[in-house]
């Protein structure tokens, strides 16, 4: 799945104001698209700002999810 594609999906829980996915990895976003699939179930309210390369590593926004799963999703991950 492209960053194109993956903000297509998910582009009504991308906030306002923001660009939702901006990392070019295909392994990393199917990863995230399929985690993203298990939070609309169990978070059905969530929403997420950014995904994107923040000095060689994935940070990612998001809201609605509690803290102790969204700090295993990848973030602090090199790219």
């Amino acid at each position: 799945m492209t960053k194109e594609e993956f903000n297509d999906v998910w582009k009504d829980r991308i906030e306002p104001g923001f660009y939702g996915c901006q990392i070019y990895d295909e392994t990393i976003i199917n990863y995230l698209n399929s985690r993203f699939k298990e939070y609309a179930i169990e978070y059905p309210d969530f929403t997420f700002s950014q995904i994107k390369n923040k000095f060689g590593r994935l940070v990612v926004y998001i809201e609605g999810v509690p803290e102790r799963y969204t700090d295993r999703l990848l973030n602090g991950m090199k790219l």
